[in-house]
């Protein structure tokens, strides 16, 4: 695919969650929060509180492609009270796979500054250019992947609540005391 055709194109990002982690605190679990820059575009997870060594996210992005560039910088932050957060790790994932293929699933691994192995961080990647093209090939008539919703989904129990007793079950008074009457069954 050429520069020029995806320019304003979508790229939807998932953020899912972080495994094995470099933990930055001694005495609690971390705090951590994901940063996303591609072009001048910055994006920023919410900070999952107590997430420890193996947060889990699930924040979707939506961002529009720019010519000549195919890299998405990723870093991992530990969120501080009263300090300067700290730095637990990077990558820079090529956009390559995703631009070709339509749909990218990966484990990447974070680096921290003296390029040692700090965590990992799962992003699902889809190129919504790619799959309306990709109907050309016979393959490819399958969908890549499960549709993505960002809006929470309504609770139905399936549980009535217990009706309500009589008005009299419980009497107020000094010398009624602390405890209702029987039930009258």
């Amino acid at each position: 695919m050429s520069e020029s055709t995806i320019r304003d194109q979508e790229l939807q990002i998932f953020v899912v969650g972080c495994n094995n982690l470099k933990d930055k605190k001694w005495l609690k679990k971390q705090n951590p929060y994901v940063c996303l820059e591609y072009g001048q575009a910055k994006f920023q997870t919410g900070t999952c509180e107590g997430g420890g060594t193996t947060p889990a996210f699930q924040s979707q992005f939506n961002l529009r492609l720019m010519e000549g560039i195919k890299e998405l910088n990723v870093s991992v932050w530990g969120r501080n009270t009263f300090f300067a957060d700290d730095f637990i790790g990077s990558v820079r994932v090529d956009l390559q796979k995703v631009l070709s293929e339509g749909f990218d699933d990966r484990h990447w691994s974070l680096r921290s500054k003296s390029g040692k192995h700090s965590g990992e961080i799962c992003l699902i990647m889809r190129h919504s250019a790619r799959q309306q093209s990709a109907t050309k090939r016979p393959y490819a008539s399958a969908p890549s992947s499960p549709q993505w919703t960002n809006t929470p989904r309504p609770y139905a129990s399936g549980y009535h609540s217990p009706p309500h007793p009589p008005s009299n079950y419980y009497r107020q008074g000094p010398s009624k005391g602390f405890y209702p009457p029987p039930y009258p069954y």
